[in-house]
């Protein structure tokens, strides 16, 4: 019994290793040789802008394949950046997520791309004034991230888990008259949500989407149409609903209005179900006056969905 034991955890311990060295370190074999490596360095820079708010940084003629981004800043600890980029689909630029540059964080100074063919001109846009951008490394491979405490999170996790069958209460089918299933079952649940609301309160970097942020900013005021004004160019457009328009006329979308909102007598409105605002992000604003993360209420209603479905299935079958 001893000997079956100690096989089942080695058993454990060996999948969280081949989890951590494939899924968890996964942007690592992004590249795997550095053969296409091309550091660019301060006088390779074509274009730079800088202001009050933002450090923009361009490459011209690059007419290669990217598969990772690395930048270095001087003068700098932590501070917010994104990447731009050109591919074959596209020769106007679009934009990857905000990540946060943590100068004691190595791979928080890489980006994996995922572009369609060679690109012709990428740029760097750092939110912040006067940064000392050392260089721009394009193709350089990600350094493997091993976590020893992730490992043993895992390895605990697992451990545990698979520890459950030994437990008499999980080997009793389940029953709505069963309260102590029912206990654990919430308990869970209850785990679940606070792990996912400490997360949000201690981010480093907050996400918002204009649903989860302008939405609920409106609706905290009494108004159901966002408080973003689009610009005059579109204001004074003959037909603004007309893309072909807008693309003569230079309008910009993300800059001149919002994606995915309806624009309407000079206002933009959410055509998105209101139900989760008015029973998960307005409630957690009023109470907090802070904001849930975009990705957080996928996570906290799958939770409840699958409570909830528990109940329908059992009552189904």
């Amino acid at each position: 019994m001893k000997k079956r034991k100690i096989v089942f955890f080695f058993i454990i311990f060996i999948i969280t290793l081949i989890l951590e060295l494939t899924v968890f370190n996964i942007n690592s074999y992004r590249v795997l040789t550095s053969k296409n490596k091309i550091t660019f360095l301060k006088d390779s820079f074509q274009y730079i802008q800088n202001n009050d708010n933002c450090t923009f940084v361009q490459i011209n003629n690059i007419d290669t394949e990217i598969k990772t981004v690395h930048i270095q800043i001087n003068n700098i600890e932590n501070i917010e950046y994104k990447f731009l980029y050109s591919d074959e689909t596209t020769a106007s630029f679009r934009e990857t997520p905000t990540k946060m540059y943590v100068e004691k964080l190595e791979n928080s100074k890489y980006i994996p791309t995922y572009l369609s063919g060679k690109s012709n001109k990428i740029a760097i846009e750092i939110y912040g004034e006067n940064i000392d951008l050392k260089s721009i490394n394009v193709n350089e491979r990600i350094p493997m991230n091993f976590s020893f405490v992730r490992v043993l999170i895992l390895f605990s996790l697992f451990s545990f888990i698979f520890s459950l069958r030994n437990f008499e209460i999980f080997n009793i089918p389940f029953s709505p008259k069963y309260l102590k299933q029912e206990f654990i079952l919430l308990s869970i649940l209850g785990v679940f949500v606070f792990i996912i609301f400490y997360i949000n309160v201690n981010s480093l970097k907050k996400e918002f989407d204009f649903y989860s942020y302008n939405f609920v900013k409106a609706l905290s005021n009494r108004q159901v149409y966002l408080e973003d004004i689009p610009s005059d160019k579109l204001l004074n457009i003959k037909n603004p609903y007309d893309s072909i328009q807008r693309g003569e006329e230079g309008i910009i979308r993300g800059e001149d209005y919002l994606w995915d909102t309806a624009y309407y007598n000079g206002k933009a409105y959410v055509y998105f179900g209101i139900l989760p605002v008015l029973i998960l992000f307005l409630p957690y604003y009023l109470i907090t006056k802070d904001f849930l993360i975009s990705a957080i209420r996928s996570i906290i209603f799958f939770d409840f969905i699958c409570y909830i479905n528990k109940g329908i299935s059992r009552n189904c079958f």
